[in-house]
């Protein structure tokens, strides 16, 4: 039988915020102040990792598939998943992709942008985060693609100004270490603004964060997320959180949007992905935190995830590793 964890004990309901970020591992930021005078526009494309954009002054247009969204001054936006955009002064400027916008470099990881012109003038500060692993946290490509908080909700995010303001001077005047700070102030950024949609989410909008609230479903969570090794089937997590199997199933599912069994799956590869190419475990390691009986039924759960066999991620990894230290 599993063993009991502390998360899951009656009454002691789980912080949402915190079961989503306590695994959540970063492998690197990006950070730049653009100065744009129209005519502009530039696309980003799907990326790994989150990435946010504040309009400090003046106007412009986020661009998403086929919806269009006007910011103004004081408009802050997270993609938690990076999902392809673009930003442009109005939605008939001809894109330039953001690899071939004139960047400056000012500090590893930090640039500025300047685009000259006789137009209106716009200041964004836009950056992001990197995951470490092939996918990020289960929870988070569970987030929506956009979060958008607007200059007129401004009281419920009142961390905003002063955060950005110590990113501005960290890039302003980088100094040892600027790297790692610059890479804590952006996490701070987006732990915060997912904080702030977590706490004004209404009811109904977001079942995945109500299944975290959910005293069974979120003991449930607590569980695989603490123990992923334990050999956790339908019965023993209902079992467990004291729920009956059909139930367990049923509520799972629908506040969740997945089965027990495959959101435990994932959670185990996104595990798998991080040891393997970061951690440098053995695939009998992993196998073996994870509570595969042997090295063959690990690799066929990961091939069937991700479409390769771990064997080729761990040496990605390495070679990684290896041109990062030449």
């Amino acid at each position: 039988m599993p063993k009991p964890h502390a998360a899951s004990c009656p009454g002691s309901g789980p912080d949402p915020l915190s079961h989503l970020l306590q695994e959540l591992r970063l492998r690197e930021s990006f950070y730049c102040r653009s100065e744009l005078r129209s005519p502009w526009g530039m696309s980003f494309p799907d990326r790994d990792g989150a990435t946010f954009h504040y309009v400090a002054e003046g106007s412009c247009c986020l661009g998403l598939g086929e919806r269009t969204l006007l910011l103004g001054s004081g408009d802050f936006v997270l993609l938690p998943r990076g999902k392809a955009h673009s930003f442009l002064d109005r939605p008939d400027t001809r894109l330039i992709p953001v690899a071939q916008m004139p960047l400056s470099p000012t500090a590893p990881g930090a640039s500025v942008l300047d685009v000259p012109g006789d137009g209106p003038r716009c200041v964004l500060f836009c950056g992001g985060l990197t995951f470490s692993g092939i996918t990020a946290h289960p929870l988070v490509e569970r987030l929506p693609d956009t979060i958008l908080l607007r200059q007129t909700e401004r009281d419920a995010y009142a961390w905003l100004q002063p955060t950005l303001d110590a990113m501005a001077r960290e890039v302003a005047d980088p100094r040892p270490g600027s790297p790692v700070v610059l890479l804590r102030l952006v996490e701070l950024l987006v732990i915060q603004a997912l904080r702030t949609w977590m706490e004004g989410c209404p009811m109904g909008a977001c079942g995945w964060l109500q299944g975290m609230k959910d005293p069974q479903i979120g003991r449930s969570l607590a569980l695989m997320h603490s123990e992923p090794g334990q050999p956790w089937d339908l019965e023993s997590l209902a079992r467990s959180i004291g729920l009956s199997r059909a139930v367990f199933a049923e509520r799972f599912a629908r506040l969740m949007g997945d089965s027990p069994k495959s959101y435990l799956t994932g959670w185990r590869m996104h595990l798998a992905s991080i040891w393997l190419k970061e951690d440098r475990l053995t695939l009998a390691e992993t196998a073996d935190r994870l509570g595969y009986g042997s090295e063959a039924a690990f690799s066929r759960a990961f091939k069937r995830r991700f479409g390769m066999a771990p064997g080729g991620l761990k040496r990605r990894g390495n070679a990684d590793l290896a041109g990062r230290t030449r």
